[in-house]
C-alpha cells in the first residue's frame, strides 16, 4: 500500500502494529472499531453497521469530480456532491474537501465576469446532447444554447454571436478548465 493515510490503519488491522507516533497511535486503538479490512479493502463503518469505503487519497478528487459531473444530472452542489459520495465513500476531513469555504468575488458589472460550462444530457430529436450555459456573476442572468457537441469553436461561437455581440466583452471569463476551454481558439 503506498498511501501514507491508510498504510498505519492497514497495518494495524492486519497485524496490530501501531504508527511510532503516540498521538497517532493512540488515536487508531480508540477508533480501530470504525475500521474494517475485506479483502484488502478498507472500510469505515457508521452508526448501525454501514460500510463505507476509504479511498486512498489519490483517488479522492476524482471521486469528488465524477460526483460533480455525475450523469444527466448536471453540475452538482457541493451539498449534494457531499451526499453522493458519502453513500459510498468515507475518509478524514471529506466535508471540508468537498465543500471549501466560499469567498466572495468582486464584480465590477453586468456581464463583467461570465461563468461558462458544459452539461451533458441524452441527445435529442435534433442532435443535441450539451447544454452550453453563460452565467453573469452578478445578476445571475443565464444564456443557454443546446448543441450536438462541445468543442472549443462551437463555445467561443456561441460566446461571440449569443453573448459579447449582446452584453459586451466579458473582462473574465470562468470556467472548470475542462480542455474546450483551454483551446487556442478560446484564448483568441
Amino acid at each position: 500500500m503506498d498511501d501514507d493515510e491508510l498504510k498505519p490503519v492497514i497495518e494495524f488491522l492486519k497485524n496490530g502494529s501501531l504508527p511510532t507516533d503516540e498521538n497517532a497511535a493512540r488515536e487508531l486503538v480508540l477508533n480501530k472499531k470504525q475500521y474494517v479490512l475485506l479483502d484488502d479493502v478498507l472500510y469505515h463503518m457508521v452508526i448501525g453497521g454501514t460500510l463505507r469505503v476509504i479511498p486512498p487519497v489519490k483517488y479522492r478528487r476524482d471521486i469528488i469530480m465524477e460526483a460533480h459531473d455525475e450523469k444527466f444530472g448536471g453540475h452538482l452542489r457541493d451539498s449534494k456532491v457531499f451526499g453522493q459520495i458519502s453513500k459510498t465513500y468515507w475518509w478524514p476531513g471529506m466535508r471540508k474537501a468537498i465543500k471549501p469555504p466560499l469567498a466572495p468575488i468582486p464584480v465590477n458589472g453586468p456581464f463583467d465576469r461570465v461563468g461558462v460550462d458544459v452539461i451533458k444530457f441524452p441527445r435529442s430529436s435534433k442532435g443535441n446532447a450539451y447544454a452550453v450555459v453563460f452565467m453573469d456573476y452578478l445578476t445571475k442572468w443565464p444564456e443557454v444554447f443546446t448543441t450536438p457537441d462541445q468543442t472549443s469553436l462551437t463555445i467561443a461561437e456561441l460566446l461571440v454571436k449569443n453573448v459579447i455581440s449582446c452584453h459586451g466583452v466579458p473582462a473574465e471569463l470562468l470556467s472548470d478548465h475542462g480542455t474546450a476551454f483551454l483551446s487556442k481558439i478560446m484564448n483568441e
